[in-house]
């Protein structure tokens, strides 16, 4: 199993519900104020749908309780409709894992994707097909839901999201042929679907993962226990980011990294020691420069 719960039993009586759930925790909101307010009906049967997709369907043969489900927003916006069941859309996929020992809720990882385009007919069930293409809605939420496991996991255990990244792969593979946009190389930029999930599947970058783990596990995870060791693992995960980024600067992965991750990383460093302060700015002089006045905010506490 993925994570380890305990199951109290009294006088050898069983609990009377199950502590079985689905993997994915996700609030589905759907923005329809750039097509109008005039078919309210198939956009809340659209989120409906999607909704239930997310959360019901079985991603894994993992056993999670309710309280460890992954929580994560998914914001589609729509931007036109061509037709009567044809969207284009953006989307917006914010992922959130909790903190050891805290109240705390970490950002895991900030999507977004330009592209989320699909067909949906009201009414028309979202079926699950494992290794086939029938759609682009479904193949979408397929590559994102393996995408929001890979992140959760490799947060967890070292290199632990391997499998997810690499099922997000292959929906990029199986949707290759399809005439939507974001599944192939093209274009002039390297920031779609194809270059995330080669990115995170692509063993030249294995430091990103190391770097994921570290930050989450190592880091964050220990700050209540020792916060000047965790201070340190958190920076050792930005070396192992700066290695990625000094790779490829181009790296997508390294920019949804630093989205989730910017304002956090100055509020882990304010009431560091003045050295851990100078290597976190120096750190970041090399892999954010656009935003290193951001990071010096570190110097205000």
């Amino acid at each position: 199993m993925r994570k380890y719960i305990s199951i109290l039993f009294f006088l050898g009586m069983m609990l009377p519900f199950s502590l079985q759930a689905q993997e994915l925790q996700v609030s589905v909101n759907i923005d329809y104020n750039q097509v109008g307010q005039g078919d309210k009906l198939i956009f809340q049967e659209m989120q409906r749908a999607i909704n239930e997709y997310l959360n019901f369907t079985e991603w894994t043969q993992d056993e999670f309780s309710y309280q460890e489900r992954i929580r994560c927003n998914f914001r589609i916006i729509i931007n036109q409709r061509p037709s009567a069941d044809y969207f284009r859309c953006t989307a917006n996929i914010q992922i959130y894992r909790p903190v050891f020992n805290s109240t705390y809720e970490t950002p895991l990882a900030n999507l977004s994707d330009k592209n989320f385009n699909f067909n949906y007919i009201i009414g028309q069930p979202l079926q699950y097909n494992e290794n086939s293409y029938t759609d682009n809605l479904t193949a979408l939420l397929n590559f994102y839901a393996n995408l929001i496991l890979g992140f959760d996991y490799g947060s967890f255990g070292p290199n632990g999201g391997t499998e997810y990244f690499k099922r997000a792969q292959n929906w990029v593979n199986l949707a290759a042929s399809s005439p939507e946009q974001g599944w192939t190389s093209s274009g002039v930029t390297q920031n779609n679907r194809f270059w995330l999930a080669e990115n995170l599947t692509n063993s030249s970058y294995r430091a990103f993962h190391s770097a994921l783990y570290n930050y989450h596990r190592q880091g964050l995870d220990q700050m209540t226990e020792n916060m000047p060791k965790a201070r340190r693992s958190i920076l050792d995960s930005l070396r192992d980011m700066q290695k990625v980024f000094r790779q490829n600067p181009l790296l997508m992965v390294v920019r949804v990294f630093l989205d989730a991750k910017d304002g956090e990383l100055v509020k882990v460093f304010q009431g560091a020691f003045p050295n851990d302060k100078k290597v976190f700015l120096e750190l970041m002089q090399d892999i954010d420069p656009a935003n290193i006045e951001k990071y010096k905010k570190v110097n205000d506490g």
